[in-house]
């Protein structure tokens, strides 16, 4: 959705809305491309169900140094 750079942090945020993406979340990653693209990072977390009436936001914050 956004990415915000302040200095030598990058601030990535994906936003989620109801009825997109639904399903167990498990992952996330950031890439350069919906497909075919470079992994700069990368989670594996517990399952997170995401309904259809539901929305998520992930935020993930890279410091470069």
């Amino acid at each position: 959705t956004s990415t915000t750079v302040s200095g030598a942090v990058v601030t990535y945020v994906a936003s989620f809305p109801a009825g997109t993406a639904t399903g167990a979340v498990t992952e996330a990653a950031i890439l350069n491309a919906s497909s075919g693209g470079t992994m700069l990072c990368r989670t594996v977390f517990s399952v997170v169900n995401k309904g259809a009436q539901d929305s998520m936001t992930v935020t993930w914050t890279v410091t470069v140094s």
